[in-house]
Order: C-alpha cells, then structure tokens, then sequence
C-alpha cells in the first residue's frame, strides 16, 4: 500500500503540480506537453 502512495505522489510531483515557471518537471524534461489533472491519474482507465 505505501508504494502504491509513493507512485501517486510521485506522478502528482512530476506531472500536476508546477513550479514558479508555471511548468512541471516532466515539461522541462519534455516528456509531457502540459500538466494533467488529478482526476486523470486516480481514475486511470
């Protein structure tokens, strides 16, 4: 159960929460084109 949280967490840090550049960590490296929503990553189908 906590490595399913850490995951969680781990994708919120990465790709929903952004920083003073108004972009995530996952846009800086490219992997992303935007932030996705929370909702998107709890109820993933």
């Amino acid at each position: 159960m906590v490595e399913k949280c850490l995951v969680i967490f781990r994708t919120y840090f990465n790709f929903i929460a952004k920083g003073k550049d108004r972009n995530t960590p996952a846009m800086c490296l490219g992997l992303a084109k935007g932030a996705i929503r929370f909702e998107d990553v709890l109820y993933f189908e």
